[in-house]
């Protein structure tokens, strides 16, 4: 049985896979700081997209409760939860606070 990898190599590890999952982010990010004349109207065409949601109530309806379901705060209190969970019942606590942390740092960056 090969010996479990070690803690730093777990770290860059995760580190990579964030890296290379934030970089989408942050080339949609650039592209709308930048009008990029595709995101411009692909905007648009979902603002226009919002006159076939004034003509039917329910999926009006429908969207606002999805939109106060999975406001920040209860999501962050979900995902503490969880966090909570995978450290006391299965002794993750590293992994539940690197969980913790980059959800509160995410949440703090995405306020400004």
């Amino acid at each position: 049985m090969p010996a479990p990898p070690s803690r730093l190599r777990r770290l860059a590890r995760a580190v990579a896979f964030a890296v290379v999952l934030g970089l989408p982010v942050a080339a949609l990010t650039f592209l709308v700081r930048a009008q990029a004349s595709a995101v411009v109207v692909f905007d648009q065409d979902a603002v226009a997209a919002t006159d076939y949601t004034r003509d039917h109530p329910a999926l009006h309806s429908a969207a606002i409760v999805w939109q106060e379901a999975f406001q920040a705060r209860w999501v962050n209190l979900a995902v503490t939860a969880v966090c909570v969970w995978a450290w006391r019942r299965h002794g993750l606590g590293t992994r539940a606070l690197w969980a913790f942390t980059t959800l509160m740092v995410a949440g703090g960056s995405a306020t400004r």
